[in-house]
């Protein structure tokens, strides 16, 4: 009799619905597909309830094209293969929890959001590089919200975020935690952000190529591991923080591209950081202008 049971118990669990799965492509070559259930491991399209791994298996990855994607949680780049998650801009995908890009060394996870993507928890960018390399890479044209986002939280990883879009982390931005190699490129748009951290320990680039950043608080490091290097972006710090702004601009840790010098004032309330021409670049302009008019 207690053979039975435990044959029966057995066969129970193995008949319980599986709360997890992986992108296998099986619903046909070239289909991307997140709402197709044959594209899963368990032949079915992922809930609130899913551990996803959204891996490139048979050649590409998953795409969201409408609205309504579900998951627990999202692992991009894991069980020793590259990942690709991509929401369109019809689609709309909502975690549960967190996440996760490039999680195993040498594995690359590459996340593309044309769309509307909502991380309840935080954003972990591994970028477990390894031996062999690997890149956590993030591109939001789209509307992202997440409670948190983390470049380089793994040591010697690389991290990537390319940003044109709407990007909301409610919570702590950290540019790095151990990686060695974390950038983010505000190349358009918005960011806007509780706190930007900069904690000794990592490496990390901020690019204001473009676009508005606004953070509640900003927590500079001038220990050289840092840099924030301004082109036509600006951002916007909540309180006085231009002595550590203006020590990082006089140490080199915070510079204008090209022939542009970086500045900082604060106006009661923000902390600016931008950038202006060269005075001979000004200077030259100026005298462009008035051969124009004399011309005309």
């Amino acid at each position: 009799m207690k053979k039975l049971l435990t044959i029966v118990a057995i066969a129970a669990i193995a008949s319980s619905p599986c709360m997890a799965g992986h992108f296998d492509g099986g619903a046909g070559a070239g289909n991307p597909n997140w709402n197709a259930a044959l594209n899963w491991s368990d032949d079915l399209v992922p809930t609130v309830a899913t551990d996803v791994q959204a891996l490139i298996v048979p050649g590409y990855g998953v795409v969201v094209n409408n609205p309504g994607a579900q998951a627990l949680y999202i692992d991009v780049g894991t069980w020793g293969w590259d990942g690709s998650l991509t929401v369109a801009s019809a689609g709309t995908l909502s975690i549960v929890q967190n996440l996760f890009l490039a999680q195993d060394a040498g594995k690359t996870g590459i996340v593309t959001n044309d769309g509307q993507a909502t991380v309840t928890m935080t954003v972990y960018m591994q970028g477990n590089t390894g031996t062999e390399g690997g890149d956590a890479v993030l591109v939001n044209n789209g509307t992202l919200t997440a409670a948190g986002m983390i470049l380089g939280n793994v040591a010697v990883g690389n991290s990537t975020v390319e940003n044109t879009g709407l990007m909301n982390i409610e919570g702590w931005l950290y540019l790095s935690i151990l990686g060695q190699n974390s950038v983010f490129n505000m190349n358009g748009g918005n960011l806007n952000t509780a706190n930007i951290e900069m904690p000794a320990g990592g490496i990390g680039h901020f690019n204001l190529n473009a676009g508005i950043v606004t953070n509640a608080a900003i927590g500079l490091n001038g220990d050289g591991n840092y840099t924030i290097e301004v082109d036509n972006g600006e951002m916007y710090s909540a309180g006085d923080h231009t002595g550590g702004m203006q020590f990082m601009i006089d140490s080199g840790f915070i510079t204008g591209k090209g022939s542009k010098s970086a500045y900082t004032s604060f106006d009661g309330t923000y902390t600016k950081l931008g950038a202006i021409p060269e005075p001979a670049i000004i200077g030259f302009v100026s005298l462009l202008g008035l051969a124009l008019l004399r011309r005309k």
